[in-house]
């Protein structure tokens, strides 16, 4: 099995999924773990923000999803 992320890696990617979830994308469970339900929610997000497709957790992501925060869209915990 794959070695587990850092606690603060699945506190990331669990606000991630519940963001994602929050637009309507399907990201799986939030449980902090970046599977492939998480990876295709993410690549789906970033080809409607017209960002590249990389699937993964990153510092654009999170930016983009931040600037929506705004919009009541991101999650809080």
């Amino acid at each position: 099995p794959l070695p587990r992320p850092g606690a603060e890696a699945e506190k990331i990617t669990r606000t991630v999924q519940q963001s994602l979830a929050r637009m309507g994308y399907q990201p799986g469970p939030a449980d902090g773990m970046a599977g492939e339900a998480t990876a295709a929610a993410i690549r789906a997000f970033e080809k409607a923000q017209q960002m590249p497709q990389t699937g993964r957790v990153s510092g654009l992501l999170m930016a983009r999803l931040v600037a929506l925060a705004g919009t009541g869209q991101l999650a809080t915990r």
